[in-house]
């Protein structure tokens, strides 16, 4: 049985060898330096090793296999955690808002009002007093 392989990487025959630890096998190119670990039972051979590496990369690389789109998954989901602290912010300043016009220490904007058509009602009759006062 054969126990140097050819790398699925760098195509350099016989440069995969099996290595076997307890419950673990780890196969590796010499040339490239690539690995591949998986575990292992006690009848699993230097074969079946390598060749549970090479169906790994086949898997990968199969169309939605995730050759390529973790990255795609990866970009959707920093928008979408992007757009879950826009929305959050927008909650957080309406919340603010809000806030400030039910009280909370501060003035609703009809008491501002109120407040402006008093003030002008006051000076309309602080002039009044000044031209009585001058006749």
């Amino acid at each position: 049985m054969d126990t140097q392989f050819t790398c699925p990487f760098c195509n350099h025959d016989k440069s995969v060898t099996a290595d076997f630890q307890q419950y673990k096998g780890l196969v590796e190119c010499s040339v490239c330096g690539q690995k591949y670990a998986c575990t292992i039972d006690d009848l699993s051979a230097a074969i079946d090793v390598y060749s549970d590496w090479i169906d790994a990369c086949e898997r990968l690389n199969a169309p939605g296999g995730g050759g390529g789109g973790d990255e795609e998954e990866e970009e959707e989901e920093e928008e979408e955690k992007a757009l879950r602290r826009a929305k959050d912010a927008e909650e957080e300043s309406r919340k603010k808002k809000q806030k400030t016009t039910e009280g909370g220490g501060k003035r609703k904007d009809d008491e501002y009002e109120k407040d402006f058509i008093d003030s002008e009602e006051d000076e309309e009759e602080d002039v009044g007093d000044d031209t009585s006062e001058s006749g």
